[in-house]
């Protein structure tokens, strides 16, 4: 499960079971760069918990 945000661009994503709860774990960079790859030049790391 990839999570979809509206002002971001999000790539590579990985997810880990810790036992109880999954969690994902993605890159991401803001769509205000405009050139989508200059992503790569002003990435985050974005995560989610979930089941």
């Amino acid at each position: 499960m990839v999570p979809v945000l509206k002002d971001e661009w999000i790539w590579d994503s990985w997810h880990v079971h810790d036992g109880k709860r999954r969690h994902g774990h993605f890159l991401k960079a803001g769509k205000s760069i405009g050139d989508p790859e200059l992503r790569h030049m002003s990435q985050g790391t974005g995560a989610i918990a979930y089941g």
